[in-house]
């Protein structure tokens, strides 16, 4: 496979001032730093432009996955908030069923009730349990 690739410049600067660009070559994914220098020929002449170029693949993968992520840290935050608040009131739902049991005792009308209110107050619970593990940030390993 030879070692080419094609890149456009979609922009030049015509006042002559350096310009540099970041590309991606389609067939490849390689990607680019494109830099771009005048070089003055003479009065009234339109300025050449001296070309380098700078494979950057590796370094421009690294900042897309930072960026991928800083948005997964966003929203882990954003789900260990609701999981918080969302705790406050399965506490507040806790104690009054328990409240409620010591009052009304073994009544069977309610016990059924009782339970299944349980029940499903343990699988919310767990649910932000799960939600507050998801949001906590990795531990580093070696």
């Amino acid at each position: 496979m030879p070692n080419t690739c094609s890149v456009s410049i979609r922009s030049t600067n015509r006042r002559g001032a350096p310009s540099c660009v970041v590309t991606r070559d389609a067939a490849s994914g390689r990607a680019f730093y494109v830099f771009g220098s005048p070089w003055f020929r003479g009065e009234r002449k339109t300025p050449w432009r001296v070309l380098s170029f700078r494979e950057v693949t590796a370094f421009v993968n690294l900042q897309e996955q930072l960026r991928q992520a800083r948005g997964m840290e966003a929203m882990g935050s954003l789900v260990a908030g609701v999981a918080h608040e969302v705790r406050n009131p399965l506490f507040s739902i806790t104690a009054t069923l328990d409240a409620v049991d010591s009052t009304m005792g073994e009544r069977p009308e309610f016990v059924e009730h009782a339970a299944l209110l349980r029940s499903q107050v343990g699988r919310l619970t767990q649910l932000t349990r799960d939600l507050l593990d998801y949001g906590k940030p990795s531990a580093l390993q070696r």
